[in-house]
């Protein structure tokens, strides 16, 4: 694994977005990198250099740990410190060295250096390590100055929270909760413009016939010929969909060139499980409601339903009541609805029960 892609699951890990697979992967890791010194072979910057020493002291602790059963129970708790420490000892850019602020907007830069963004309402000014501005930040919209600086950034939004971004090609991108984003800083001596999302997000891509726009989402690639588009590609999902909204993508697989042409009002689903890739006519405004802030739930199993859920308002949701799990709704919820009503409305048309605990960390709903 790459420092890079270490960090963006350990950022992950933070803000509560990881799936299961990648909290294996991301523990698998540190854990290696507990017992095999695989610290050696990292080559970082200058400014990295506290991370590593860090770690390196995790590792020396570990490794002269005497007694089984405590090394067995340091090693556990060593690679939740492994993590912990990738993202704190990251560089970083807090205002007066606070801490760490939770449930933040994060925006990591090339090289390292990371804000956070616990209110994304001020404006604030984004510059690169050595000082050039290269974006600014306002009334919840990440906008990027057209200019001639250099290589990628990545943005993750945590659950419960949304945020706008304007590429410096003037492309416009709104991301939903859960969501992490790459790409250029601007897209000079490139042939196209290449983006990689997971999660949620809505495109409206400036047109430029000689640098096509294509979105990386996971298993698929989606070729865009300056149009408006939505991408769910949440890595929890069983799928992945592209719904086109005006305009024309091309949708391929992986393993599979061949380009599945979209019209408005039609959608591309990808199964992960059978590595197929369908077409069908449906209603766009299902599927971008989101982005005005408005729930809406068509032919949904309710296991997703409690993903969305968990995605849209920070909350953990265990459902008791398995039998439910592949049943089948439909809803509508108005801009801005807390998830209690969400819950009460599920309650009195459903005759699902629940309730609802809440302390200073997190909210839990419980599904009886």
């Amino acid at each position: 694994m790459t420092h890079t892609k270490l960090l963006k699951l350990a950022l992950k890990y933070k803000l509560g977005t990881c799936s299961e697979t990648e909290k294996q992967i991301l523990f698998s890791y540190c854990e290696k990198v507990q017992h095999k010194n695989a610290l050696a072979a990292w080559t970082l910057a200058e400014k990295q250099a506290v991370q590593k020493a860090l770690l390196q002291r995790i590792h020396k602790t570990i490794t002269t740990e005497n007694t089984p059963k405590k090394y067995t129970a340091f090693y556990k708790w060593g690679a939740a410190v492994v993590i912990l420490l990738l993202i704190s000892t990251t560089i970083y850019f807090v205002k007066n060295n606070s801490t760490i602020p939770t449930n933040a907007v994060t925006l990591t830069l090339q090289g390292g250096k990371q804000y956070y963004f616990p209110d994304t309402e001020t404006k604030q000014i984004i510059k690169n390590n050595t000082g050039d501005t290269l974006a600014y930040l306002q009334k919840n919209k990440l906008v990027y100055l057209n200019t001639t600086n250099v290589g990628e950034n990545i943005l993750s939004i945590p659950y419960g929270k949304k945020l706008g971004l304007v590429l410096s090609d003037s492309s416009t991108i709104e991301l939903n909760a859960g969501s992490t984003i790459t790409y250029p800083v601007s897209f000079i001596n490139v042939h196209q413009r290449k983006i990689t999302l997971e999660g949620e997000a809505f495109f409206d891509v400036t047109t430029n016939k000689n640098k096509p726009f294509v979105v990386n989402a996971s298993l698929i690639d989606v070729k865009v010929y300056g149009t408006e588009f939505n991408v769910d590609a949440y890595a929890e999902d069983k799928q992945i969909e592209v719904v086109l909204v005006e305009g024309a993508v091309g949708v391929s697989t992986k393993n599979n060139k061949n380009i599945l042409h979209l019209k408005p009002g039609y959608k591309a689903s990808y199964s992960k499980a059978d590595k197929a890739l369908t077409k069908a006519e449906v209603n766009p405004e299902v599927y971008t409601a989101w982005i005005s802030g408005e729930l809406v739930i068509r032919k949904m199993r309710f296991d997703d339903i409690l993903k969305k859920l968990e995605r849209m308002y920070n909350v953990t949701i265990e459902n008791n009541r398995p039998e439910l799990s592949s049943e089948i709704f439909n809803a509508r919820f108005a801009k801005n609805t807390p998830v209690e009503t969400v819950m009460n409305d599920f309650k009195i048309t459903y005759s699902i029960d629940y309730e609802v605990i809440k302390d200073n960390v997190k909210t839990t709903i419980i599904i009886k």
